[in-house]
């Protein structure tokens, strides 16, 4: 699961409704959409346990990120940002810009592939702080191993220190459940078009209300001079389609009708079954623990006897494809093939038994 997933029927009616709405008569359906838009992002906050004044919509984690780190004021020469050897690149790289215009460290924890524990995680952080850290950041779920880092704790820690807490979460709603008043984090960004399954293009922005001023604007508009920091100097950025975030109330309503609950259990289960599966493959070495409480939907394998190109040619022979990524950490190149498993609530086990099958006989040929 990247920034696509199957969605579910009423959320493509509300997205493709919506956009006929306000393109047959868009002066007047704006502000009609405008109106729904709202309502959405209500549904939304009381879903990640927040208030709605305190979040904003945009199109995407990535782009949620990039205002986020690009407009935190208070960074100075010497100033430490404590994070792992499992963010996202693009994230990651955005941390490397900004170090390089201020003059910043960048201190990356080597995650254990798998941790023991959520101890283990947070006492790598606690030991590898100095005076001079000022920001903590990390993914509530990586995404190379799919592991579920201990936000509330990692947060905590902190907090005992005075250091400002930046969590990415791109992964996280939909697929486990978490309230941010809950986890105490200042600033969280995260997808709704991957797990919470909304149209293509929606995602939000969450940041404390005590550490909004700390925020400087990152779209600069009509009236800043007035109202600059979070959350006006982050939102209505010119004309734009709001119906993916609209989608996005309609998502939530599905899950609900559900249970966010029953959904958690049903893709943990399955990531589960994938795991107990694949680990039978030659060879086959698990990074992502088989604990609850550090895993989810997401599982990664190495295997050190599969050639990719061989695994994509009997992917496609079964009518299925496979996405190839570089690397992205320092693992070498001769350790095989990287493989991460996603499974949503339509993934089944004969879905994942005839991967394990296709998984083998790439390694046989």
């Amino acid at each position: 699961v990247l920034a696509v997933v199957m969605i579910p029927g009423v959320v493509i009616d509300t997205a493709i409704k919506c956009s006929e709405t306000l393109e047959r008569d868009p002066l007047k359906n704006m502000r009609v959409c405008d109106a729904e838009t709202n309502k959405a992002k209500k549904k939304l906050a009381g879903y990640v346990g927040v208030a709605p004044e305190d979040m904003i919509f945009i199109t995407n984690t990535r782009m949620a990120l990039n205002a986020i780190i690009r407009g935190f004021q208070g960074l100075e020469d010497g100033d430490e940002v404590l994070c792992t050897d499992q963010e996202y690149k693009a994230i990651d790289n955005n941390w490397r810009f900004v170090a390089a215009k201020k003059g910043l460290t960048i201190k990356r924890i080597p995650l254990p592939t798998p941790p023991e524990s959520s101890e283990q995680i947070v006492d790598l952080f606690r030991r590898n702080i100095t005076n001079k850290t000022k920001v903590l950041t990390f993914c509530h779920i990586t995404s190379q191993t799919g592991l579920v880092m201990p936000a509330k704790q990692l947060c905590g820690l902190a907090r005992e220190h005075g250091i400002t807490s930046i969590i990415d979460g791109a992964h996280a709603p939909g697929m486990i459940p978490f309230d941010l008043t809950d986890l105490d984090c200042d600033c969280y960004a995260a997808s709704c078009h991957k797990w919470l399954c909304s149209a293509k293009g929606a995602a939000f922005i969450y940041v404390k209300k005590p550490v909004q001023a700390r925020f400087a604007p990152f779209f600069i508009q009509h009236g800043w001079e007035e109202d600059s920091h979070f959350p006006y100097g982050y939102q209505g950025c010119g004309t734009q389609n709001t119906c993916s975030y609209i989608s996005v109330g309609t998502a939530v309503d599905f899950q609900r009708s559900i249970g966010i609950k029953k959904i958690a259990a049903r893709v943990r289960k399955l990531a589960r079954y994938a795991k107990e599966t694949l680990i039978n493959v030659k060879g086959a070495e698990l990074l992502t623990p088989m604990s609850e409480e550090l895993s989810g939907a997401m599982a990664t394998f190495i295997f050190p006897h599969a050639n990719f190109d061989r695994l994509k040619e009997r992917f496609e022979l079964y009518g299925l494809h496979l996405s190839h990524f570089p690397t992205r950490r320092n693992f070498p190149a001769e350790s095989g093939s990287w493989l991460r498993v996603s499974t949503h609530i339509y993934n089944s086990k004969e879905q994942i038994d005839m991967l394990a099958n296709v998984i083998n006989e790439s390694q046989n040929t």
